[in-house]
C-alpha cells in the first residue's frame, strides 16, 4: 500500500478481514508507522526501500490511497493483477489535486469518489467503483471532505468484496463494477503565478497477495 491517513488504515484492516495478506506499507505517516508496529507489518519510509521491496516478493494488488507519490511505469507493471488508486472526485471530473476545493468553487451540486486503475498519467485509468452524492450550496470544505471519506469507506467495501470473490481487474475481459470510463479527465488549476503550494504530507502504500 501507499498513501496516508485513516482511510488507508481502514482499508488495510478490511483487506485483512477478507483474507488478503498485507505485504507492507510505504508511508511517512506516524499513525501508519504505529499501525505497522502493532500489526507486525513491514513499514517503509523511503522510496528506494519501497522500490526494492516491491521486487522481492510477488504480489497481486498495489493500493494507492491518499498518495502524493507519482508511481513510475516500472512499478505499475509489477503487480500480478493491478494498481488501484482512490481519488476524491467523481472522475472523469476533477482529476488531479484539490478536487473538493474546485468542486465547491464551481458550485457543483453533486460530488463523489472513485476507485480506478492506475496508468502512466494522473487519474486517467479505467474507473472500477464510483459513489456519487448530492451537495448543497452551504456545504463547507470540511463537510465535503467528510462526505468523501464516508463514501470512500462505503465504496471500498464494495471493491474489496468483489476482489475477494475473484474479480480480476486485468483490463482485458474483466468484469467492472461500473463501465470503464475512458473520457478525458478535467483538471482545475490556479494560474501558475497564483497557484498555492501543494498540501504537504507523506504518501502511504501497501501491496497485497490474495
Amino acid at each position: 500500500m501507499l498513501g496516508e491517513g485513516a482511510l488507508l488504515l481502514d482499508c488495510a484492516e478490511r483487506l485483512r478481514e477478507h483474507g488478503f495478506q498485507l505485504n507492507g506499507i510505504f508511508s511517512g505517516d506516524e499513525q501508519v508507522r504505529r499501525y505497522c508496529a502493532e500489526t507486525d507489518s513491514i513499514y517503509l519510509d523511503s522510496r528506494s526501500a519501497f522500490a526494492a521491496a516491491l521486487t522481492q516478493t510477488p504480489f497481486d494488488y498495489l493500493f494507492s490511497i491518499n498518495n502524493s507519490y507519482l508511481l513510475p511505469a516500472s512499478v505499475l507493471g509489477l503487480p500480478r493483477q493491478q494498481v488501484i488508486n482512490y481519488h476524491d472526485s467523481p472522475l472523469a471530473a476533477y482529476a488531479g489535486v484539490n478536487a473538493t476545493f474546485w468542486a465547491l468553487v464551481n458550485g457543483e451540486t453533486e460530488h463523489g469518489v472513485t476507485w480506478h486503475l492506475v496508468d502512466v498519467s494522473i487519474d486517467t485509468g479505467d474507473i472500477l467503483v464510483q459513489h456519487r452524492f448530492a451537495i448543497d450550496p452551504n456545504t463547507t470544505s470540511i463537510q465535503l471532505n467528510m462526505r468523501c471519506y464516508q463514501a470512500a469507506v462505503d465504496s471500498s467495501k464494495e471493491l474489496i468484496r468483489t476482489l475477494r470473490a475473484g474479480w480480476s481487474a486485468t483490463g482485458h475481459g474483466a468484469t467492472y463494477l461500473c463501465k470503464p470510463n475512458k473520457a478525458p479527465r478535467s483538471v482545475h488549476r490556479l494560474p501558475a503565478t497564483r497557484r498555492p503550494d501543494c498540501p504537504t504530507g507523506a504518501g502511504t502504500g501497501f501491496w497485497l497477495s490474495s
